[in-house]
């Protein structure tokens, strides 16, 4: 038997089950990643020395904002960024 015949009769079939868990995941980590994003918006109004405090600068919540899609969550990548600036590397962008 060949690898395309074995893919078509081994792939499994979607369940409605399945469906609706994948698309309420998705769902969640939208609304998720447009809550993060405002509240990433209402940490730039902090001074620059309350954000060091943090351990981050203006530059990485810009960045953050600019490398990640509209309905992804920026703070997954806001640890990624200040570990850049860190260590000297640049940031690479989506």
């Amino acid at each position: 038997m060949r690898t395309t015949e074995r893919m078509l009769y081994s792939s499994p079939a979607i369940t409605v089950e399945g469906f609706t868990a994948a698309f309420t995941a998705r769902v969640k980590s939208v609304l998720r990643g447009l809550r993060n994003r405002k509240a990433l918006s209402q940490l730039q109004e902090l001074d620059d020395h309350r954000l060091r405090d943090l351990g981050l600068t203006r530059h990485d919540l810009t960045a953050a904002l600019d490398n990640t899609h509209l309905l992804d969550d920026p703070f997954d990548a806001l640890p990624r960024i200040a570990r850049r600036r860190k260590t000297g590397k640049p940031a690479r962008s989506r």
